[in-house]
């Protein structure tokens, strides 16, 4: 319900890991929000990107009206900002305004790149597979799930975890990958071996130039 967990008399901000989207021709974001303003209208709700690791950014949308539905949105971040490996997203809610009432939700983001084929690529690599990070299967989950992903070739591949606010929960794949489909489970524990607690938690998946992440939930 409106008005359980607004922001109040400052703002909130949500940041993603860095991705590294250097050699990719074209990067795909798409996250779904939803926002509710109540009584001024000097409040915000802002995302942007930054190509240098958050030194600077630049604006994608500034969200202006209460809407409180979830709405889908889908950028080509290329069109935006410089492919750098120090790419990062941020989203912020403001409460300025006297006796206002902001809450802001974000959910199901995620982040699909492209990468040029070689030249001599088979067919125009038209019959090849292409990377790709699956939804978990269950989620939300407790106390396991298995996470499935594809790589189109050979790479040093990297899976791990995060919680909301950015922080590495546990590191589940380190290591070189042959082409082809991998899974693999994660029992819902961190680093240390302890059971981490319910909540929304982000997988990403980096392998050469791919780089994309998902969201998950842990319920208990």
């Amino acid at each position: 319900y409106v008005g359980d967990a607004d922001v109040d008399g400052g703002c909130t901000t949500l940041t993603t890991p860095v991705f590294d989207l250097s050699g990719a021709t074209q990067a795909f974001m798409t996250y779904h929000r939803w926002y509710a303003q109540e009584i001024s209208y000097e409040d915000t709700f802002d995302v942007s990107a930054s190509s240098d690791g958050g030194e600077t950014w630049v604006l994608i949308e500034s969200v202006e009206r209460s809407d409180r539905t979830w709405r889908k949105v889908s950028v080509d971040l290329a069109a935006v900002i410089e492919m750098t490996d120090a790419v990062v997203i941020r989203f912020v809610a403001c409460d300025l305004g006297p006796g206002s009432l902001i809450e802001a939700g974000i959910d199901d983001f995620s982040l699909e790149t492209f990468v040029p084929l070689p030249a001599d690529a088979p067919d125009g690599g038209a019959t090849r597979m292409r990377s790709r990070l699956a939804q978990n299967q269950p989620n939300p989950f407790n106390p396991a799930t298995a996470i499935d992903f594809t790589l189109s070739n050979p790479a040093d591949a990297r899976l791990v975890v995060y919680d909301a606010a950015g922080r590495l929960v546990r590191t589940l794949v380190d290591a070189p990958l042959t082409a082809g489909t991998h899974r693999i489970l994660w029992d819902g524990k961190d680093e240390a071996g302890r059971a981490v607690g319910s909540g929304i938690y982000f997988y990403t998946l980096k392998a050469g130039a791919f780089e994309q992440s998902r969201r998950m939930t842990i319920l208990k």
